[in-house]
């Protein structure tokens, strides 16, 4: 049986401002959840072999401070170098309509040399997977203008906040 969510109305969110340190640890722990196995296998091997040779555990270290530097330069390149990211910093709105769907409208800049970003509206077809932390939600699309999306709390109307996620979910809510 499907759940019908149209009687919900769009939720709007006041003006969202993340940190750049903010989505850098977002996109570092997306990437560590799908690579953490790069890692962890090797270092495994090789501590498992230093029962028999001290040697080993030396080469766990230096397979570490080898890996580390080129996974941070990887995760840096992938994530937080596109434009996209760069404009998921700057002052917006979330629009968060039936089935999903969202629109992210960019505030006008103060700074004059700054130009105007179109609105991105991104579909609920391909949204990924809605992870709540404690002050914020992160969205994660694929095949998207933005990969990853990230909503305070604080700037969701309070009694509306539950009618957000409701959206959010709608996609896939089946009983």
């Amino acid at each position: 049986m499907y759940r019908e969510l149209t009687n919900i109305p769009p939720v709007t969110s006041e003006v969202i401002t993340v940190t750049p340190a903010t989505y850098a640890r977002a996109a570092m722990s997306r990437l560590a959840g799908r690579w953490w196995w790069v890692a962890v296998a090797p270092m495994a091997l090789f501590a498992i072999a230093s029962l028999w040779d001290a040697a080993y555990l030396f080469a766990a270290f230096i397979w570490l401070l080898m890996l580390l530097p080129p996974a941070l330069m990887i995760a840096y390149y992938s994530y937080l170098l596109k434009p996209e990211a760069a404009a998921m910093s700057r002052p917006h709105r979330v629009t968060i309509e039936p089935e999903g769907k969202l629109t992210v409208n960019f505030e006008p800049s103060d700074d004059e040399t700054a130009t105007a970003r179109p609105a991105i509206n991104l579909p609920g077809s391909n949204l990924h997977s809605v992870i709540e932390k404690n002050d914020h939600i992160e969205l994660n699309y694929r095949d998207s203008a933005v990969d990853l999306l990230i909503i305070p709390f604080s700037s969701l109307p309070a009694p509306m906040a539950s009618h957000a996620l409701a959206h959010l979910y709608s996609k896939s809510t089946s009983f």
